[in-house]
């Protein structure tokens, strides 16, 4: 068979250091599909569709600080591997509400 892009990040994914403005993201390798993975596409937004606001970066590892966020909102994130075929498509969405933050005094 012939090399293809990563599955879906499904498996291990979690959310950890939640603060007002960002939030840290894990996951687990996904299934190859005949070509090593090589990096990661990481989006959040607060739109579930992910049709506005979107903010993306991509990483080489299975962790991420996703910041730009909005506190005391719910924020949506979502992985996808890459490999030398291409950009595999994003797993499940993760949902994580950030913390309201310190008042300005």
């Amino acid at each position: 068979t012939e090399p293809m892009p990563p599955e879906p990040v499904e498996k291990g994914v979690s959310v950890e250091d939640v603060l007002a403005k960002s939030f840290r993201l894990h996951w687990e390798l996904p299934y190859q599909n005949g070509s090593p993975v090589t990096g990661y596409k990481v989006q959040w937004s607060t739109d579930e569709d992910f049709r506005k606001g979107v903010q993306e970066l991509t990483t080489p590892d299975r962790t991420a600080l996703l910041g730009n966020c909005v506190p005391s909102l719910l924020h949506f994130a979502r992985v996808a591997g890459i490999n030398a075929e291409g950009c595999g498509h994003f797993g499940r969405v993760e949902r994580v509400t950030t913390t309201a933050g310190v008042p300005m005094a």
